[in-house]
């Protein structure tokens, strides 16, 4: 089994430093925008890629959700970095949640109201900076699996980033000694990203860039450690221009919808055909509170609820429900 060789980066400096560079953020964005951006605007040009069936353009209205609530502060005395959550689909009504650079490697369990429910501690693993983690299909079609995305690089300098992949568990304290590293890198040198998601029938993995131009990439099924995956370009992601691109991401379970978070908010876009597509089209913006350092969104299993983390102690828990 192979293990990320790369130590971690001091906790204390660096969370203090985005602290910093997050709470500027922020202020600059509600001074420009009134806390919100009313929808992602679309850039040009890029590759093409189809992550979900070829259905015919929408002739709905956008969906629209409630305004976000805050369910509760998480009572986890070690998550205090919240930087990916993702709901369980073997364990209904759980959600896995990790923290960002410093920790072991852990996954939190929480229930849907924000309670304790167990840890997950993945042995052998050596955590550079987790910023995401997926739900997703993987080599046995009756399994399913999380994908915790190891794709952190503030400074550029990783020449490899990597995915742990493992069956999904069920709540409760629980050690996995059989993770599997899936190692990949960007066609032209290191990048910095937060986000990444999996593709519900296929399990291509998808990683978007964080920065003033952020792009998302795919590795495409079947991934199998032991070698380098080199990513593909897909396309570019249409990003809030005050804000330094998307620090979160996750598909609905049909593959039909994806969000996107960022320090300012939350935007949904409908896939019915490419991804290029979804972003011509714009995103529409979720209703969120502002907050310090939001890393952290994920789906419910019917896609109809929408659940946001940020950094802090206790970790505050959003929920924003379907309203048509």
């Amino acid at each position: 089994m192979h293990t990320i060789g790369y130590g971690a980066r001091p906790r204390v400096y660096r969370a203090e430093m985005k602290r910093m560079l997050m709470m500027s953020l922020v202020i600059l964005a509600a001074a420009a925008l009134g806390w919100g951006i009313a929808a992602w605007t679309s850039r040009p040009g890029g590759g093409s890629d189809a992550p979900g069936d070829k259905r015919a353009p929408s002739v709905t209205e956008p969906r629209v959700f409630g305004h976000a609530r805050l369910v509760a502060r998480v009572g986890i005395a070690e998550l205090t970095e919240s930087s990916g959550i993702v709901a369980s689909s073997v364990d209904p009504g759980i959600l896995w949640a990790h923290n960002d650079s410093g920790d072991a490697p852990v996954l939190y369990c929480l229930t849907f109201r924000g309670e304790a429910c167990g840890r997950v501690t993945l042995s052998g693993i050596e955590p550079v900076d987790w910023e995401d983690i997926a739900r997703g299909p993987g080599p046995d079609p009756d399994t399913s699996y999380l994908y915790v995305a190891d794709i952190g690089d503030n400074t550029r300098i990783r020449p490899e980033i990597s995915v742990v992949r493992v069956p999904e568990p069920t709540r409760g304290d629980s050690v996995i000694s059989d993770a599997e590293v899936i190692r990949l890198s960007y066609p032209r040198g290191p990048r910095d990203a937060e986000s990444a998601f999996v593709h519900p029938k296929t399990g291509d993995v998808y990683v978007i860039t964080k920065g003033a131009s952020p792009v998302a990439y795919v590795a495409r099924a079947p991934l199998e450690p032991g070698t380098t995956i080199e990513l593909e370009k897909v396309v570019p992601v249409p990003a809030p221009g005050l804000l330094p691109g998307p620090t979160g991401a996750d598909i609905s379970s049909d593959g039909r919808f994806l969000v996107l978070s960022t320090y300012a908010g939350a935007y949904e876009f409908e896939i019915t055909g490419s991804l290029q597509d979804a972003f011509d089209a714009g995103g529409v913006e979720i209703n969120l509170p502002p907050v310090m350092q939001r890393e952290a969104v994920a789906y419910d299993l019917t896609g109809t609820r929408i659940f946001t983390t940020s950094e802090g102690a206790p970790m505050p828990l959003y929920l924003s429900r379907l309203r048509r």
